[in-house]
C-alpha cells in the first residue's frame, strides 16, 4: 500500500468513527434494544477489502447500525448492532 492509499483510509477511518459516535449518541436517546451483534472485518488490501466491503453493506441493507470501529493493523473491524424498538 502506498503512501496515498494510506492517507485516503486514515480519512476514512477518521470519518467513520465521526459518524459511528454520532450514531451511538443518537441510539443513547431513543427507546430502542439492541437485540444482535455482528462483527465485520474489512482489510485494506487491494484483493480482499471488497468481500468485508460486501458484508458490511449487506448487514446495513438489513437494518445493522454502526456501533464502533475497532482498527487493526490490517484493517478495521466494524461492530454492528440490529436495534428494535421497545421492550424485546
Amino acid at each position: 500500500m502506498n503512501k496515498s492509499d494510506r492517507q485516503r483510509f486514515s480519512v476514512v477511518e477518521a470519518n467513520l468513527s465521526k459518524l459511528t459516535q454520532e450514531l451511538i449518541d443518537e441510539n443513547q436517546k431513543s427507546d430502542k434494544r439492541l437485540i444482535r451483534v455482528k462483527f465485520v472485518g474489512i482489510t485494506f488490501e487491494p484483493d480482499s477489502y471488497s468481500s468485508g466491503e460486501n458484508q458490511l453493506n449487506e448487514a446495513l441493507d438489513h437494518g445493522y447500525k454502526v456501533m464502533r470501529d475497532y482498527p487493526t493493523g490490517a484493517g478495521v473491524v466494524i461492530a454492528l448492532g440490529l436495534y428494535k424498538n421497545g421492550a424485546v
